[in-house]
């Protein structure tokens, strides 16, 4: 047995089926009868309608053998068909009932229950964060998108790991996404506002994609574990049954994508050394091509995915906004105004041209370098903004030292530009101030 996992002696110990399914001459095959589901204080009975009375008496037997009672009216029964009683206390009926946070009902998870109160909670925290200025305006969009990420994300997760959701469900889940990361944007989450920026900005997937990935890691880890786990065997004995498939079981197992990707990559001829790792950011490359190729604003981004610079890298507050908003194609603003060269509704083609901010233009140019030819929709901004160094310490390096202070510069005049009605008597710091936080402190030689 050595060098053998407990998993794998206990699979040569029940010969598994085909495809891992498992083998119905199993000896412990009609033993696995799971009556109760106990979390510390949180136990739920399961059982037929003969099975209950018996199970709530052994329930009752057991509080008195160890010195401890249940408390019948913060128990409930799910839709009983008949009165059921706990020391002969009638126990309160319901037709759903809430374990571990999620809602059950006789049939199991009420998905639709499910989603709307994950929605709920998940806006109704998001927006107590924008009321601490966690938004664009406050602390900035990149703390705020990596607030949501790591606080309110996870509430609108919990329990879709092994929720089998519809095509509407998932719908909803995305709604309520793009709600935070409009409430990120310090807007009102019913608004009419595009999304999809922000979320490429920070590498935020949707929530379908979310889902899928989670319900990935869940049945990747089950296949790990011992045979003799309860979560295995329920996996093995019932999920996969030949006769009648368990299809929630199979809507988040072989019916997703990712999932079929994972099982791709595992079973080929040299299998990646992750390939839950692998399939994942295969399927999550293939989204953002999507994207690229769906959204015009998107098809000005990188070529690669990743979590775009202009998000952290050395920039005064109102500068950040300029660099985001270029990125969004809110600069220049809607409605269109005209330029203050006198261009009608300058949009933002107009400014690789504008006679206005040649001198800018032609100063970034040169301490940048030659450009290429761009596609019809890329504007040269865009394309320096492609190459800026993902690291901060990148722009007190080489050329970026005096291409980041021009490119700066070249934004702040397209923002006076574009708004010839606004007044702009405010002055503001130096690109180059925003840099000297980075500067390594000057070595003094004492006296």
């Amino acid at each position: 047995m050595t060098g053998k996992t407990e998993s794998l002696i206990q699979e040569q110990t029940y010969t598994g089926g085909k495809h891992g399914r498992p083998n119905k001459n199993r000896p412990d095959n009609t033993r696995i009868i799971i009556s109760a589901l106990l979390y510390a204080d949180d136990v739920a009975l399961i059982g037929s309608s003969e099975d209950m009375k018996q199970l709530l008496q052994t329930a009752e037997q057991h509080s008195r053998d160890y010195g401890y009672q249940w408390h019948p009216a913060k128990c409930a029964i799910i839709t009983p068909t008949t009165t059921y009683y706990l020391y002969n206390q009638p126990i309160p009926v319901t037709s759903t009932f809430q374990y571990l946070g999620l809602p059950f009902t006789n049939a199991g998870i009420d998905h639709n229950q499910l989603v709307n109160q994950r929605s709920s909670k998940a806006t109704g925290n998001m927006a107590l964060l924008q009321q601490l200025g966690i938004h664009l305006y406050g602390i900035g969009l990149w703390p705020a998108l990596r607030s949501y990420r790591t606080f309110i994300r996870p509430v609108l997760e919990y329990g879709l790991a092994i929720a089998a959701l519809t095509a509407n469900h998932m719908v909803k889940l995305d709604n309520a996404q793009n709600g935070c990361v409009k409430m990120a944007l310090n807007r009102k989450a019913s608004k009419q506002s595009a999304t999809i920026v922000p979320m490429v900005l920070a590498d935020l997937p949707s929530m379908k994609f979310r889902a899928r990935t989670l319900q990935l890691k869940f049945a990747a880890r089950l296949q790990t574990l011992p045979v003799s786990s309860m979560a295995r065997s329920v996996e093995r004995t019932f999920l996969w049954d030949n006769k009648q498939p368990n299809k929630q079981w199979k809507t988040i197992t072989t019916n997703n994508r990712i999932h079929q990707r994972y099982n791709k990559l595992r079973n080929s001829n040299a299998p990646p050394n992750n390939p839950v790792h692998q399939a994942i950011t295969e399927k999550r490359n293939e989204e953002y091509t999507s994207r690229r190729n769906k959204f015009k604003s998107i098809s000005c981004m990188r070529i690669n995915r990743i979590i775009d610079p202009i998000l952290y890298q050395p920039a005064f507050s109102r500068d950040r906004h300029r660099l985001i908003k270029w990125r969004m194609h809110w600069l220049p603003s809607y409605p269109l105004k005209d330029c203050r060269c006198g261009h009608k509704e300058a949009r933002r083609e107009h400014f690789a041209t504008c006679p206005l901010l040649q001198s800018l233009l032609i100063d970034l140019i040169d301490k940048f370098g030659a450009i290429p030819e761009l596609p019809p929709n890329m504007h040269q901004l865009d394309h320096i903004l492609n190459l800026l160094p993902k690291s901060e310490v990148g722009h007190i390096m080489g050329k970026w030292k005096t291409v980041w202070p021009a490119l700066i510069r070249v934004l702040r005049e397209i923002d006076f530009l574009s708004h010839p009605d606004d007044i702009f008597d405010e002055d503001e710091p130096a690109p180059e101030e925003a840099l000297e936080f980075l500067a390594p402190p000057s070595s003094t030689s004492p006296d």
